[in-house]
């Protein structure tokens, strides 16, 4: 489907993605009033802590997204039991398909990368979004942008890398008692991707240093540019947060 009805089908995943993700939170809303209510503190600081929401910056618009480690590792297959493995399998054969597209020449993948962050609820789909990132920091610079952006997609992205990477190996090796071997295969050969060890908070540094000397020195000075721009737009925003709490005081 997605091959050969590429538009429509991640359209479909992303509508799915966005309505089941809607469910999940509205169910953890649920819970944590019954377990407030019962005074069950534990449990309730533990769903009060897990989903947040954040912003995609794109184009001067703003795009709200729920974002938790189940959520951000969805598409790695560690999202953990509150992740269905049906939405782990979509979000596992979208990455691969679009990190097997960014390879061609001819393919338009970054529409498409901004399509998904305009119209995802869920910062899982954008994980998939920064692999690809990862995965060609050369050719998709302005996607890189728009993620570094969202300052709250750093935590998440250096977990997922350091903590959630090995234990997607494990539990791949685990399901290979169970699983066909063919596909098990599959999803080792992922685990060696190079860019898995790599996250968003190193491509910063190698864009601004031109550490993959792939750009030209006119190049490397546009990007200089841009990136301390979102670095300033970052301060700024500090700045005004804490100006409104000291306003609350």
């Amino acid at each position: 489907m997605l091959k050969y009805f590429t538009k429509e089908t991640i359209e479909f995943i992303i509508n799915f993605t966005n309505k089941t993700v809607e469910h999940y939170v509205n169910s953890e809303k649920l819970d944590i009033k019954k377990h407030e209510k019962e005074n069950d503190f534990p449990f309730y600081e533990f769903f009060k802590c897990d989903i947040k929401t954040m912003e995609i910056h794109l184009n001067g618009k703003t795009q709200k997204q729920y974002i938790s480690d189940s959520l951000w590792n969805i598409y790695r297959g560690t999202g953990g039991k509150t992740t269905p493995s049906l939405l782990q399998s979509i979000h596992m054969a979208l990455e691969k398909f679009l990190l097997e597209l960014a390879k061609s020449k001819e393919s338009d993948v970054e529409n498409l990368l901004i399509y998904i962050l305009k119209s995802s609820k869920s910062s899982s789909l954008t994980a998939i979004v920064n692999s690809v990132v990862l995965s060609n920091p050369n050719k998709y610079f302005n996607i890189a942008k728009i993620l570094f952006k969202t300052i709250e997609l750093f935590p998440y992205d250096a977990k997922r890398s350091h903590i959630y990477e090995k234990e997607a190996e494990t539990l791949y090796n685990i399901a290979s008692m169970s699983t066909n071997p063919i596909f098990i295969k599959e999803r080792l050969d992922t685990c060696k991707d190079s860019h898995r060890k790599l996250v968003l908070g190193q491509l910063i540094i190698i864009y601004y240093f031109n550490l993959n000397n792939l750009v030209t020195e006119e190049e490397l000075q546009e990007r200089k540019t841009e990136i301390e721009k979102i670095i300033d737009f970052h301060y700024k925003q500090l700045e005004e947060k804490r100006f409104r709490k000291r306003r609350k005081r």
